[in-house]
């Protein structure tokens, strides 16, 4: 009877033994998987920016982007300044404030758009050449603009157009003989109505541009404008800058922006 007793009790040892082995299994495989499923090769997850509980990676601050498909500008935030490289990285050639020589908001045309670095003109910088500025966006604001205007030297006419779409033609007196109004990419920088001498007529708007070959005895600055005029237009007769009907004088300042770019050809 003991021995029944004894055999007995064996067989249910070996029983539990048996469960207790497959258990003790199952928990080293899920043990393995779970070493297997966790990364220990590299830094830890707030090191390296990786995706945590499926929230997106942070973009790389100061990044420029644009709001749409016109030509790029940057307007320096009031009160900041910025500085201008002759590349970027390189060495600093100017210094621009918020507000131009003649106080206005100091909007930069970006010829050269970038994540990073802003190739932009400006009248401090001279007729052609492009300076770097590094995007910060506590320093610039950035918009656009599909407003333009076309300058046809030779045929002395001026079109201000909205991408394609022709808003206005003008004719306009340019410079004459030796003082010859500039070529090139330029843009609006100013709206000036006020404190002009009357033979500017509806006002002037300043360009970025510069009159390389000065009349002689002239004391008015270097600075190229469209600007208004009493007289006949037509003609090689200015100084350099390019003189329209008061009509179309108020149409630009009503309708250009400033950084507007102006293209200019012979």
């Amino acid at each position: 009877m003991q021995r029944a007793r004894d055999a007995e009790y064996m067989k249910v040892n070996r029983v539990w033994t048996g469960v207790w082995v497959v258990a003790l299994a199952v928990l080293g495989v899920a043990f393995a998987f779970a070493v297997i499923g966790r990364d220990d090769s590299g830094p830890d997850d707030a090191a390296t920016g990786a995706v945590i509980q499926g929230e997106p990676v942070a973009e790389a601050p100061n990044v420029a982007r644009f709001p749409g498909k016109g030509y790029e500008l940057a307007r320096v935030r009031a009160g900041e300044k910025v500085d201008v490289l002759n590349h970027p990285g390189g060495k600093v050639v100017a210094r621009l404030g918020s507000k131009t020589e003649f106080g206005s908001p100091r909007v930069l045309p970006v010829l050269k758009p970038g994540p990073h670095w802003l190739g932009v003109t400006a009248p401090e910088l001279g007729n052609g050449d492009v300076g770097w500025v590094r995007y910060d966006p506590k320093t610039l604001a950035l918009g656009d603009t599909q407003i333009s205007v076309r300058v046809d030297l030779s045929d002395r006419k001026l079109e201000v157009r909205h991408g394609s779409d022709v808003l206005r033609k003008a004719v306009v007196s340019v410079g004459r003989l030796g003082s010859d109004t500039p070529a090139g990419r330029f843009a609006v920088t100013d709206m000036i109505v006020e404190g002009l001498d009357p033979v500017y007529g509806a006002g002037a708007i300043a360009l970025s541009a510069r009159q390389p070959n000065l009349p002689p005895g002239w004391v008015g600055g270097d600075r190229i404008a469209i600007h208004g005029w009493a007289g006949p237009v037509g003609e090689a007769a200015s100084g350099g800058c390019l003189r329209a009907a008061d009509e179309d004088v108020e149409f630009l300042i009503e309708r250009l922006p400033l950084g507007a770019p102006v293209f200019i050809s012979n």
